[in-house]
């Protein structure tokens, strides 16, 4: 029987989410609205391209669009080894994300590699995906490995990634509270643009989050094709280093350059904002929150009940594929 999901506040982590616990359950979907989400977000389109390529490649099933919706046919991923190279527009992170949920739940190791754009605004950091979700993932008997191989920005790609999963051990997990958090360091990443742009982002960072520079380092790839600009900031709570990330918007979906410097300097602000906030409340982040929940449930472990009401949509996806 198919699952029919309709939600409230519909964006792309919710219909990413979706498609692969469907696959890990393999279990019929048609997302309500996914299809008219895309044609007002083409950002998201090549992502959701991308996907469907992927599933069609592996044998994994059949996603389409149609009367507005999506709909996905799911057969299953087995375990092995993935190879697959991303469009210029899209967003090596989200499509390790699809497959991983899957892949915890096979017999075997599964090596997967991904070439094309490590680094985009579209999703996260490889750095958080690393550091932090995978770090947070083992506690919960989830085991991968994240290895960056290769930058690959945005609309010119060129990078790689390699991750290894390995068959669940989940196991339920309290993680009660964080405890003291602590900003420990910042990292910025430029590729083939001024080195002025990283002096100034180091100087907001040392003055936003009170750090000397001795806790700040600028990265500037030589070998990328692309203009990027990332930035990274760690906060660490509970023993696991939480980083929060920001990509530079220098193209849209059709390779046009649409820069804007006050958007960008608001966008890096937030993230300031944010990773201090956290450095001083210590509260579980919500965007952190959303990506494990999937993983809470297929463990069995308590979810909390303070979660964020912002994540309606992921706690009924979830409740609707896994219970």
């Amino acid at each position: 029987m198919i699952v029919g999901l309709e939600f409230e506040g519909i964006d792309w982590t919710a219909i990413r989410q979706a498609l692969s616990l469907s696959l890990l359950k393999k279990r019929p979907l048609k997302i309500a609205g996914g299809g008219a989400f895309l044609s007002e977000r083409p950002e998201y389109m090549p992502l959701f391209l991308d996907i469907s390529d992927l599933v069609e490649r592996t044998g994994a099933g059949k996603l389409s669009l149609g009367s507005g919706s999506i709909v996905f046919e799911p057969r299953g991923l087995g375990p092995g080894n993935i190879e697959f190279e991303t469009r210029n527009n899209s967003s090596a992170v989200e499509l390790l994300l699809f497959v991983m949920p899957a892949l915890f739940f096979n017999d075997f190791r599964s090596v997967v590699r991904i070439g094309g754009v490590t680094h985009s605004h579209l999703s996260y950091s490889t750095a958080f995906v690393k550091e932090t979700l995978l770090a947070l993932l083992e506690k919960i008997g989830f085991y991968a490995s994240l290895s960056l191989k290769k930058f690959g920005f945005y609309n010119s790609g060129g990078g790689s990634l390699e991750s290894r999963v390995y068959p669940s051990e989940a196991a339920p997990w309290d993680f009660g509270g964080l405890g003291p958090a602590a900003v420990e360091g910042a990292k910025i990443i430029i590729s083939r643009i001024d080195g002025r742009v990283a002096a100034s982002e180091r100087g907001m960072i040392m003055s936003g989050l009170g750090i000397g520079a001795d806790r700040t380092a600028v990265l500037e790839v030589m070998d990328s094709p692309g203009f990027g600009n990332s930035v990274q900031v760690c906060v660490r709570a509970g023993g696991i280093p939480f980083i929060f990330s920001r990509e530079a918007v220098f193209f849209n979906e059709a390779g046009d350059l649409v820069y804007d410097e006050e958007k960008n300097a608001a966008a890096f602000s937030g993230t300031l904002v944010s990773a201090r906030d956290f450095s001083a409340r210590g509260e579980f982040p919500p965007f952190v929150m959303r990506e494990i929940l999937p993983y809470l449930f297929l463990s069995g472990s308590r979810v909390p009940g303070s979660v964020d009401p912002n994540l309606k949509d992921s706690l009924n996806l979830c409740g609707a594929l896994l219970r």
